[in-house]
């Protein structure tokens, strides 16, 4: 079993120690045991009541491990008009209204893994355009969903 059959999940502190990794496996409930911790890494020292992310983070960031770095973060730019420059030494953060998404290539430790954002536009219908303009397949053509948001899949 590898991430690609599930969810990888990064957990971290705000002290910069990597807490844990673990594979969310399909048709399980629970995810597969932690990886193991290399001896250097110390355990995080926060205490419960502290920001455990870092200031201006969110609590959650997605982070897409692609083979072309370059090419999505043009994607991104293109059809969401996000912002973000290509990064070598760390993931690249690309912001996207009030959110930032994290893109690399694994730096060799991961390999590229299939990924979906649910992503609020002002208009569903042209950036749905600006994505097909951009290259990316359809899934699903822009339509009204009966929870009221207007949606389309690339």
């Amino acid at each position: 079993m590898n991430a690609r059959d599930g969810l990888a999940i990064q957990v971290s502190s705000s002290c910069g120690v990597k807490l844990m990794q673990r594979i969310i496996r399909p048709g399980l409930t629970t995810p597969g045991p932690p990886r193991k911790r290399a001896p250097s890494q110390r355990r995080c020292s926060c205490s419960r009541n502290e920001q455990v992310q870092a200031d201006g983070r969110r609590t959650v960031i997605p982070r897409i491990i692609t083979d072309d770095v370059a090419g999505l973060v043009r994607f991104l730019k293109t059809v969401f008009g996000a912002g973000g420059e290509p990064q070598s030494a760390a993931p690249t953060e690309m912001t996207m209204g009030d959110s930032v998404v994290m893109i690399s290539d694994g730096g060799g430790a991961r390999e590229a893994m299939p990924a979906f954002l649910y992503v609020y536009v002002q208009n569903a219908d042209e950036t749905y355009e600006r994505a097909i303009a951009a290259g990316a397949e359809s899934i699903e053509k822009p339509m009204d969903m009966p929870y009221g948001d207007r949606r389309a899949t690339v």
